[in-house]
């Protein structure tokens, strides 16, 4: 999340922005896109590998 975080404070905070033309932003997109899957991917993998609490030990 801090990358993400950083970004939103830079676009929001800062000004900053990123000009790309369209070539780059479709690749950006795809970027964009394979790093959620990616994401999401882990957390499920990461939740199924947990073991479960136990309640009043």
């Amino acid at each position: 999340m801090e990358p993400v975080v950083a970004s939103a404070l830079g676009f929001m905070v800062l000004g900053e922005y990123l000009a790309a033309d369209r070539d780059a932003t479709a690749v950006l997109l795809v970027a964009l896109v394979a790093m959620v899957a990616a994401t999401v991917a882990l957390a499920r993998s990461s939740a199924r590998n947990e073991a479960p609490a136990s309640i009043g030990s």
